[in-house]
């Protein structure tokens, strides 16, 4: 989700419960003085973050049916937007690297912001003009794509709940938005979920691994790693972590 008035993105990053300890804050610093600050884990060169240019993207992982992805993986992509310098340049980052993904990121800086929806072939962009704005792991832009609603219906379920907290927002800051992404009150379909077992990706349970928000004015980002079902998680957990 993202306040892009207030330069303020965040996620919950929700997979298998394996790979909990297996996620780090990694910052990579250019000859050229250019910064990343990025939640990712070993191997990923490109996942969940913000540059030293106050710019910063959000990933959710979406799905299609009977698709044979072929493409340029889409860690390489955000590595790209990462080390974009301008809305713009990200912008182009991502035309460059054309079809053969199903994913959603979202990408913001200096109060402005947009989204886009990978559908395997082609790239859907969403301006985003509202105040607050979310998306989770079913496509909500894309006329092509048929929306199967009950293999997607936890992101459904979750969707509707951000949407119904961000209408209440009043206080357009990082704390706002970890709030609400630490909303547990919504059992199987909460915000912050809880680790259960997800025959469908085969990797054993699934749920929250961190929670990630970023103010992209100040450079930081906060971070709270697993969920409720995590060994020493408290839902005032978080490390800062600044990039300069």
């Amino acid at each position: 989700m993202v306040f892009p008035q207030h330069k303020i993105i965040g996620q919950t990053w929700d997979w298998a419960q394996a790979l909990e300890d297996n996620s780090v804050v990694m910052e990579i610093q250019f000859p050229s003085g250019h910064k990343i600050l990025q939640l990712t884990e070993a191997g990923i060169i490109g996942k969940i973050g913000l540059n030293n240019r106050g710019l910063g993207l959000t990933l959710n992982i979406l799905w299609l049916l009977d698709s044979v992805l072929i493409g340029v993986p889409i860690h390489i992509v955000l590595r790209a937007v990462l080390e974009s310098q301008t809305l713009d340049g990200a912008r182009n980052a991502i035309n460059r690297s054309g079809g053969g993904k199903a994913s959603n990121i979202i990408v913001a800086q200096a109060g402005r912001a947009f989204d886009v929806e990978f559908d395997g072939i082609g790239s859907i962009y969403h301006v985003i003009q509202d105040e607050v704005y979310t998306h989770t792991n079913h496509y909500i832009h894309s006329a092509k794509i048929q929306l199967d609603e009950t293999e997607r219906a936890n992101s459904i379920a979750r969707y509707k709940n951000a949407v119904e907290e961000l209408s209440k927002v009043q206080d357009f800051t990082a704390q706002e938005m970890i709030s609400i992404l630490s909303d547990q009150s919504n059992g199987e379909d909460s915000i912050l979920a809880a680790y259960k077992l997800d025959t469908q990706i085969g990797m054993g349970s699934c749920g929250t691994l961190a929670t990630v928000v970023m103010d992209l004015e100040k450079r930081s980002m906060k971070v709270r790693k697993g969920n409720p079902y995590s060994p020493l998680f408290s839902v005032d957990s978080f490390s800062e972590f600044l990039i300069v």
